[in-house]
């Protein structure tokens, strides 16, 4: 399973741009910006919401800034999870298509404009043909939140209108998470219907996962059912990465985080390997949610500073994780 489908098409004027105004500054390196910058979701029952995720990579030697993230049509939302991305990092884009909102073919264009270090705009294309006589009910496979060692089960209904004849020949699946059965339940001259049940395998890894299972009609067409879940570990900290940005030398920085899991537990030690690193939290108490304090005394030199902060508690099975922590000394 990926994070977001695949299939992606390289836009080559987009990707030049890119590479000649990271050049400049980064000459010696080879990755561009972006490399995949358009998404065809094909055929889609009207209703549904497309979702893709497209990944904006900082080469330069300093943070990059996102100035600004809009559409070209109220069909489409985008966002981005960070605005500034240091060197070597990336940023991810969130892209959703909303197919109730139209019919027929559209294509769409995402801008994410650039501030620094260099003024430039990426522009990112997404298409569906929005179909009025195929639904889904509900319009996605959505599984919602399981925990990582559950597996879980999600189904939803399919009806072709007008076409008493049509058949379902084949679920297309790579994923191989993804166990998919279907199930014809109806068929008369008015419309067909088609139940498609999903199981999750146990072993899904933890993170937000968006997925696609094509279905092949007797007539040729491929028509996309998205697939949603959130699968959660025992633990969950927030912010799930502590990101200083740029900081003095030689000063002393506090931030928060909540550490929570489904049934109350202790935490019992958290620790890192700079000695800068100080956290405060309550051992004794036993709750769903806690509290910790992180204290960072900055060192008198300049440089980025990566640290991973573990968190051990009492809980029975995966009962610890790791946070990362990033700051850039000035």
């Amino acid at each position: 399973m990926s994070r977001g489908p695949g299939g992606m098409v390289v836009v080559l004027g987009l990707v030049a741009l890119a590479a000649d105004s990271w050049s400049q500054v980064n000459p010696g390196e080879s990755r561009p910006i972006v490399t995949a910058t358009s998404k065809d979701f094909g055929s889609v029952p009207r209703g549904v919401l497309c979702l893709h995720q497209f990944t904006i990579f900082n080469p330069f030697d300093r943070p990059m800034k996102i100035a600004s993230v809009r559409t070209s049509c109220v069909c489409a939302s985008a966002s981005v999870d960070k605005r500034e991305i240091a060197p070597g990092e990336s940023a991810t884009l969130n892209v959703s298509l909303d197919t109730g909102k139209y019919v027929g073919h559209r294509v769409f264009t995402i801008f994410v404009l650039l501030e620094q270090p260099v003024v430039q705009e990426l522009q990112f294309v997404v298409q569906a043909h929005s179909r009025e006589d195929v639904s889904l009910s509900p319009n996605q496979l959505a599984f919602g939140r399981v925990l990582r060692g559950q597996s879980a089960e999600a189904s939803v209904l399919i009806t072709r209108y007008g076409s008493p004849d049509w058949q379902i020949i084949a679920v297309e699946n790579d994923n191989a998470y993804i166990q998919p059965s279907l199930q014809e339940v109806r068929r008369d001259t008015a419309q067909v219907q088609y139940q498609l049940r999903a199981k999750l395998r146990p072993d899904v890894p933890v993170g937000s996962w968006y997925a696609e299972l094509w279905l092949r009609g007797s007539d040729g067409s491929r028509i996309l059912v998205p697939l949603t879940v959130e699968v959660e570990s025992a633990l969950v900290v927030t912010p799930k990465e502590v990101h200083l940005g740029r900081v003095a030398a030689g000063v002393t920085v506090e931030r928060r985080i909540i550490v929570r899991s489904a049934r109350a537990f202790r935490i019992l030690k958290v620790q890192a390997a700079d000695p800068g690193l100080e956290f405060v939290w309550q051992p004794d108490e036993t709750k769903t949610a806690h509290l910790v304090t992180i204290r960072y005394r900055t060192p008198a030199s300049s440089g980025e500073v990566r640290q991973a902060i573990r968190i051990v508690t009492d809980l029975p099975a995966d009962n610890e994780i790791e946070v990362p922590f990033v700051a850039q000394v000035q």
